[in-house]
């Protein structure tokens, strides 16, 4: 049965009230996605932080709602990692895909190559078209990492607000000046903010996030370093499809959005080709078509 939005969950799927929570909105490749491939009832809530806020609040209230957002610039393997082993033993309702974007799993020639809409002996030359798209913008990728890793350093809580249990140390203006002014926090915060911006670190991080793109090879090859996983998606995808040179123009679908159209045609078909879906959306759907039965 396919996935609904709106409604009573209880009315959806046999009553089922299991529900999948995800980025975006009515027309985004997510729901297009989920909606095809589970059976389960999937619903929008916009930007990924509304996902997670979301996410938090319900997961000791609603225990048969889930969450799933793009990796995007959380480039630590082992928080993506721990989320999926978690996930599986029912002690997360939030998982964060293994790839960038939910897009980054379509980026695989052999799997766009199955598509009816595929031309012939395109395989190669999506690979050839990925890895240039690719080396043009490494390094602007490799510096938007950079930057979103210091950025989410600074936004962690450093410091507490003082209470009124406290009140000792801001009687008066002068005395609360002083301890305003003298807070070890504060100061301590300043050092490690003027060493974490510091050319010497920013070189660092962009040696890391280079290392971690690239793997061992002196430049971007296929199959070496993660930069298919965690490099822009969207973009790539929708100009793969909408290239003549690899794929035929396709059926008109009524049920789809004008935006992207033949990108999602293409897609949706793609994912009735079950033994090339990647195994992340196989362990998914397995997941939570066997909490929906339980």
């Amino acid at each position: 049965m396919k996935a609904k939005r709106g409604g009573n969950s209880v009315e959806v799927n046999n009553g089922s009230t299991v529900t999948l929570y995800v980025e975006g909105n009515a027309d985004s490749m997510d729901m297009l996605i989920l909606e095809n491939l589970l059976d389960i009832r999937v619903e929008y809530l916009g930007a990924s932080y509304n996902v997670r806020a979301v996410a938090e609040a319900f997961k000791n209230i609603q225990p048969a709602s889930y969450f799933i957002v793009d990796r995007d610039h959380f480039i630590d393997n082992e928080k993506v990692e721990e989320s999926w082993k978690s996930f599986v033993e029912g002690k997360t309702n939030l998982l964060y895909w293994r790839k960038k974007e939910i897009e980054s799993y379509f980026l695989d020639p052999v799997f766009l190559s199955k598509s009816i809409y595929a031309k012939q002996s395109v395989e190669d030359k999506i690979r050839e078209a990925i890895l240039k798209y690719a080396q043009k913008y490494i390094f602007l990728h490799i510096v938007q990492y950079v930057i979103v890793t210091i950025r989410e350093e600074n936004k962690k809580e450093w410091i507490k607000i003082p209470r009124e249990t406290e009140l000792s140390h801001y009687e008066n203006k002068t005395i609360a000046l002083e301890t305003l002014c003298k807070s070890t926090k504060i100061n301590d915060k300043i050092d490690a903010t003027s060493e974490n911006l510091s050319q010497e670190r920013l070189v660092k991080l962009f040696e890391k996030s280079l290392k971690q793109f690239q793997g061992n090879a002196e430049c971007l090859k296929w199959g070496e370093g993660e930069w298919l996983s965690l490099m822009p998606a969207k973009k790539l995808l929708h100009e793969l499809i909408n290239s003549y040179s690899f794929f035929k123009d396709a059926e008109k679908d009524i049920e789809l959005s004008k935006e992207n159209r033949k990108t999602k045609i293409v897609i949706k078909e793609l994912l009735k080709h079950e033994e090339y879906i990647p195994e992340d959306f196989k362990q998914l759907k397995r997941v939570l078509s066997d909490r929906k039965s339980k």
